[in-house]
Order: structure tokens, then C-alpha cells, then sequence
């Protein structure tokens, strides 16, 4: 666990960031149990009904606990690659949970920007992070003018952020950006929860909030990125690591 964040801490921002569907999902268990005990001919479905709710709200969270506060996901191991004196951009979508770290551990050139102004479609829960969060938008709203400068970074690290650009297109011109910002030899760092069966076991619906491997794999190849390699952090979460393609 990075040595900057407490423990419990993740599990807690997943609670405040989230707290909308928490409280529904109370408010569910609530109504289904008095719904049992109040009309006979459906005691046993509400009972069901509540029971699984409570599984799924115990699931994500115990998941959501194993991903943010026991494993080593902070430990950002892609980052010991980086060299002394390497210029690093920091993209995320209005919540910083990168910089701070890295730039305690390396004497790297940092630039930091949110592209959260551009984004299309904004979740509530990305929305509740920014808003406890007081993150200023240090990028352009313009999508004709890059978030970071060309060719110029020889690592750009998108921390579970890009999903939340719902829009293929959108994704897919943003990935692009990052790929023009890489200077020669530069990588991306793309970390990401999947659209998978662990997910889906994990955080029920919400898994559709992600992305299957499969989508991030085109749209990668559509901004013109290759992938370099990819790692499992837990079976919840990948971290891949691009470059540019032969043809970008």
C-alpha cells in the first residue's frame, strides 16, 4: 500500500463517492423486509429480494476493500521503470490519486491535467469525487487543443479515469492525444477495472460502468497504440502499458 494513503481508505472513498447507491440500496433492504413481514403471500421472494442486496452491498465492498486497501495496486509497480529526470503527465478525469506518490518516489519532471471538462457524459459517482475533493480543471475544454504537449512526455499515466469517457469516439480521440503526447520511446500507462466475470462477481451491475478487454483493445488500436504489456493487479484490475504503434 502506498505509504500516502490510510488504511480503509479506499473502501471509504467507494462509500462517499457512492453513497447515492448505498442509501438506495438500504432503502431496498428496508422495504422488502417490511414488505415480508407485512404481506404473508410474499414473505419468501421479498426475503430473497433483501438478502440478495445485502449480498451484492457486502461483495462490493469486501471486493472493493481487497482491490484499494490489501492489495498492491498503489504500489504503482509500472512506475519503477521510470528514470531519473523523465518528463511524466498525469491525465485523470477530476480526482488525482497518482502524483503525490510518484512524485514523492521519483525526481521526475510531473505535469499534471484533468480532462474532466470535456468529458460527455459525467457519472454521479465521478462527480461526487470531484466535488469532495476540490479538484481544479487544469485542462482545455477545447477538443482541438491537446491536453498535454506533443511529443513531449516519456511517461503518461491514465489511472483509472478513461472509462469514465463514455462516447467510443471520445475515447478513442482521447487516447489518441496521449499517444501524440509521448515523446520518442514513450509509454502510456492505461490501469483500468475490466468488464469481466471477477467484476461481475465482485460489483453485480456496476460492471457495466466498465469497459470488456476486448473494447479497450480496439480503441487502443484506433488511436494507433500497441500494447506493451499487461499485468494483473488482483483479478479486478489491469494495468496495461502502450507505446506507439508501428503505423502511429
Amino acid at each position: 500500500m502506498s505509504p500516502t494513503r490510510r488504511r480503509f481508505s479506499g473502501t471509504m472513498n467507494v462509500l462517499r463517492f457512492n453513497r447515492g447507491k448505498f442509501v438506495a440500496a438500504a432503502v431496498a433492504v428496508v422495504a422488502l423486509t417490511t414488505t415480508a413481514m407485512l404481506v404473508a403471500s410474499v414473505r419468501t421472494p421479498s426475503l430473497i429480494g433483501a438478502a440478495l442486496v445485502v449480498i451484492g452491498v457486502v461483495a462490493s465492498l469486501g471486493v472493493s476493500y481487497w482491490v484499494y486497501d490489501a492489495s498492491d495496486l498503489y504500489d504503482f509497480e509500472w512506475s519503477y521503470a521510470f528514470q531519473d529526470h523523465d518528463r511524466v503527465a498525469v491525465v485523470h478525469a477530476g480526482l488525482d490519486e497518482v502524483s503525490e506518490t510518484l512524485q514523492a518516489r521519483h525526481g521526475s519532471d510531473f505535469h499534471t491535467v484533468s480532462f474532466y471538462n470535456r468529458l460527455e457524459v459525467s457519472g454521479p459517482s465521478i462527480r461526487q469525487a470531484r466535488r469532495l475533493n476540490d479538484t481544479a480543471d487544469t485542462g482545455s475544454a477545447d477538443p482541438n487543443q491537446p491536453l498535454i504537449a506533443i511529443g513531449r512526455f516519456d511517461w503518461v499515466v491514465a489511472f483509472m479515469c478513461l472509462h469514465e469517457v463514455r462516447s467510443e469516439h471520445a475515447r478513442q480521440r482521447l487516447l489518441t492525444e496521449l499517444r501524440d503526447g509521448l515523446a520518442e520511446g514513450g509509454k502510456l500507462v492505461v490501469v483500468e477495472h475490466l468488464r469481466d466475470l471477477p467484476n461481475a462477481a465482485g460489483f453485480s451491475i456496476g460492471v457495466f460502468h466498465f469497459l470488456s478487454r476486448s473494447s479497450w483493445s480496439a480503441d487502443f488500436a484506433a488511436a494507433g497504440l500497441q500494447i506493451v504489456s499487461e499485468e494483473k493487479t488482483t483479478p479486478f484490475v489491469s494495468e496495461f502499458v502502450l507505446s506507439r504503434g508501428p503505423q502511429a
